[in-house]
Order: C-alpha cells, then sequence, then structure tokens
C-alpha cells in the first residue's frame, strides 16, 4: 500500500519545499500565492497566523502521514486508485495535496474509476494558476505529475 509514497515524499517535497525558517530553526505558517495558511511542505489543515511553528521533523511527519490520509480520502471516491502502480498512484498523490480532495473527486474520480488513464493525464495538467496568474511553479509541478502518471500506467 505505501510503494508509492517513496516517489511522493520527494516529489512533493522537492515541488513545496519548507518556507519560513527562523533563525530558531523552526517552521513558521506563512500565506501561499493563494492566500490560504500554509505550514511545513504545504500543509494548509487547521493552519492560520497563530500556528506555532514546528520543527523540520515535524514537516517530515506531516507530509508522511498527510499524503497517507489524502489518498485513503481520495479512494473513497475512486477506490480503482489503490490499484494504480505505485509511481501513477504518486503523481495522484501529489495532485492532490496540493488540490485538494474536493478537486480530485471533480475532476479526477470518474476518470480513474472508469479507467479512461489518458483522460487522468490530461486531467493532472491543471490547475497551473493561481488567483488568475499563471505560475511556472505550477507549470512544471502540473508538467511532472502527468509525466509521472504516464510513465507509471505506461501511456505514451
Amino acid at each position: 500500500m505505501t510503494d508509492w509514497l517513496g516517489y511522493a515524499i520527494p516529489l512533493v517535497a522537492r515541488f513545496e519545499g519548507v518556507a519560513r525558517r527562523g533563525r530558531d530553526g523552526l517552521i513558521y505558517p506563512y500565506q501561499d500565492a493563494v492566500g490560504v495558511w500554509t505550514i511545513g511542505y504545504g500543509w494548509t489543515v487547521g493552519v492560520n497566523e497563530t500556528t506555532p511553528p514546528i520543527t523540520m521533523a515535524q514537516a517530515r511527519v506531516q507530509l508522511r502521514s498527510g499524503l497517507v490520509e489524502y489518498v485513503e480520502r481520495a479512494a473513497r471516491f475512486a477506490p480503482r486508485l489503490m490499484s494504480l502502480p505505485p509511481l501513477a498512484l504518486a503523481a495522484v498523490a501529489s495532485w492532490c495535496w496540493n488540490c485538494g480532495t474536493g478537486r480530485f473527486r471533480s475532476r479526477l474520480a470518474r476518470p480513474i474509476q472508469d479507467a479512461r488513464y489518458a483522460a487522468v493525464a490530461s486531467a493532472l495538467l491543471t490547475p497551473r494558476t493561481a488567483r488568475g496568474v499563471l505560475l511556472l511553479g505550477l507549470v512544471r509541478r502540473r508538467d511532472e505529475e502527468a509525466r509521472l502518471f504516464r510513465a507509471g500506467m505506461e501511456i505514451a
């Protein structure tokens, strides 16, 4: 079940990074490009300006457990998700981490459940904007997620 984490963790870590490190070595909450309060590797659940800082070790635990939680939630909408090869599942997990399971339900669940994997790869290419502005980091991330999904599913 967790082979995909070996791909997902470095993928998400590379694109999210860890922002707002203080001189004390702790990681502080900040507002991302969309204005959402975030901490660690892009964790947003329950985060606001008064959220206490965390350590790097806590950020890593948050990322790992959060990815598992997101995939488990997404699998409720598309049980076939859990049968995807690890690389493809990691790509979807990264997308869910960034876009949320609500968007997964509306954009990816049906094509995954219907085994329309080329459609999934196409859907992974969006969104590429935040507040209507094209962000090169999102373009790179979406391209990489779609590429990894295609490679995992052996789609040309």
